[in-house]
């Protein structure tokens, strides 16, 4: 499973991180950057539940950026998903000062 992962258990709930590549946005389109972490996160989220009780499973989606691999795995085991959307362009990193925020706006990458 994954074994550049890291599984962490608190109080209850098992948590999953996937190292993700560190160039910056001048080397790497932020849009292509968010695909990639997406396929990423399904592929991973698809391992973890291959074999595993479904039972009482609920996916979280952090982020407006992990909605299209939470969505994905959500159809694909019929799992009951809560988003938490909290973050904006201008508070992450202190902005996000490029044309792309125009780019997503109006639309709904969780579908």
């Amino acid at each position: 499973m994954g074994s550049t992962s890291t599984v962490q258990e608190r109080e209850g709930v098992r948590l999953h991180y996937l190292p993700q590549e560190n160039r910056g946005l001048q080397e790497m389109d932020f849009l292509f950057w968010v695909l990639r972490l997406n396929l990423s996160l399904a592929s991973y989220g698809h391992e973890i539940l291959e074999g595993s009780p479904l039972a009482g499973l609920v996916l979280h989606a952090h982020d407006w950026m992990v909605g299209p691999g939470a969505q994905e795995v959500k159809s694909s085991w019929n799992l009951p998903l809560v988003a938490t959307i909290h973050a904006t362009e201008h508070g992450r990193h202190r902005g996000l000062y490029t044309p792309l925020p125009g780019r997503k706006s109006g639309s709904s990458p969780m579908g």
